[in-house]
């Protein structure tokens, strides 16, 4: 949490715009036509190890897993009346089965096989592309870190990834690099990963001191006082609420989107909806606010549309850009009451990305579904890292007792 602007990975979407070149430049007239017509859209994508593709939706791959797929053998392809589904096999220690699910629309579910299997093949070209940018970009990372060992930037960028990832010692790393840079930035890039490896206290005590004597430029303060509240929230203190306070009394808050989203889950966990309405609005055309919004309506017995928002979760799938599965899935479980649906969902999203947001929406959905046995690689993560977070602690609770009833 907490992430930095600056450097940014390449979106994996990208792949949406070398396949639509590839229909484009191959395809006949009529061909073209027929494939206008597609909605094509991957509806799922995931592996049979969890780390092999990691932060799909944050647009990184893991270099490890990242191959020529070009020549990967297919090992089952199914072309039925709903979409195509692609198996591909990697020669990786452990093998990885990747999936990729390309959805038709309604008029394009009769197409015939062949042209089917030509999308098939676009799909392995636009993923092949997707990999590689993916790969230049780590690659650039690396060089600039090889090259220049305390590079800020490249040091901080790559270990908030790690961090999302739950690679945390890699994080406090590349997190240690930065000790000439300066001790706020330091502190404030180990105090997350650390935070979530059973240091929550004595990582927000350090980041106090840092804040008490160490300068540090707007940015990083920032950062630092964002840290401090969400670690406050985790740890369930009574400041918490204060803490956020004064990081959106720092100077740049008012631009800062993460900020302003923690602070709103904060206040719809504690009740306080008619706060989110006033915090909001100002980014109400993004996803992620509108459904806080949402949210907070309906906490407020006020009735909601979720459609709207649910159109553009689509249309962002239908556009070949990858799923925002964090989104579908709060707008699923919270604004659509569709628990098994937010289920499938909160799982796709845990397989890409594990800060404590996406643990507790799969422990929430796990609980509405009524299938405790989904919680297990959340209630892993914790068990493995010592994380501190009193809302995943007490949903855990819930789950075992649910459990239990149930034997």
């Amino acid at each position: 949490g907490g992430g930095m602007g600056g450097i940014a990975p390449p979106p994996i979407g990208a792949a949406a715009s070398e396949l639509s070149r590839q229909l484009s430049e191959t395809a006949s007239a009529s061909f073209a036509g027929l494939t206008s017509r597609f909605s094509m859209r991957t509806v799922g994508m995931s592996s049979s190890n969890n780390d092999s593709i990691s932060m799909i939706g944050k647009g990184v791959v893991d270099m490890a897993r990242c191959v020529d797929i070009r020549n990967v053998p297919d090992t089952d392809e199914v072309a039925d009346s709903s979409g195509l589904e692609i198996h591909l096999d990697v020669a990786t220690e452990p093998p990885v089965t990747w999936r990729v699910k390309v959805a038709w629309s309604d008029d394009a579910a009769d197409a015939p096989l062949g042209l089917k299997l030509s999308v098939r093949h676009a799909w392995r070209e636009a993923l092949a592309v997707a990999c590689e940018e993916a790969q230049s970009w780590f690659k650039k990372g690396d060089a600039v870190i090889v090259k220049q060992p305390g590079h800020p930037q490249a040091r901080v960028t790559r270990a908030v990834i790690h961090s999302v990832q739950a690679r945390y010692q890699q994080a406090l790393r590349d997190c240690a690099a930065l000790l000439r840079v300066g001790e706020l930035l330091t502190t404030t890039c180990m105090a997350t990963p650390r935070s979530l490896s059973g240091e929550a206290e004595a990582a927000l005590a350090q980041l106090d001191r840092a804040l008490a004597r160490a300068p540090g430029d707007a940015g990083t303060r920032l950062w630092a006082l964002t840290v401090a509240a969400e670690i406050a929230d985790r740890l369930n203190r009574d400041d918490a609420d204060a803490r956020y306070q004064r990081a959106l009394a720092a100077e740049g808050a008012g631009r800062n989107l993460y900020l302003k989203l923690a602070y709103a889950d904060f206040l719809l966990h504690n009740d306080r909806p008619d706060e989110v309405a006033e915090l909001l609005p100002p980014y109400g055309d993004t996803t992620e606010a509108q459904i806080r919004i949402l949210r907070a309506r309906a906490q407020q017995g006020e009735p909601v549309d979720p459609g709207p928002l649910r159109a553009r979760l689509d249309t962002i799938r239908t556009r070949g850009s990858e799923p925002h599965y964090r989104e579908e899935a709060m707008t699923a479980l919270h604004l659509e009451q569709r628990p098994a649906e937010a289920l499938w969902l909160a799982r796709e999203n845990w397989r890409q990305q594990r800060e404590p947001l996406d643990a507790l929406l799969l422990l929430q959905a796990a609980l509405s579904a009524d299938d405790p046995s989904a919680a297990a690689p959340v209630r892993r993560w914790m068990r493995d890292n010592g994380v501190q977070d009193h809302r995943l602690q007490a949903l855990r609770e819930q789950l075992a007792d649910t459990e239990e009833a149930s034997l």
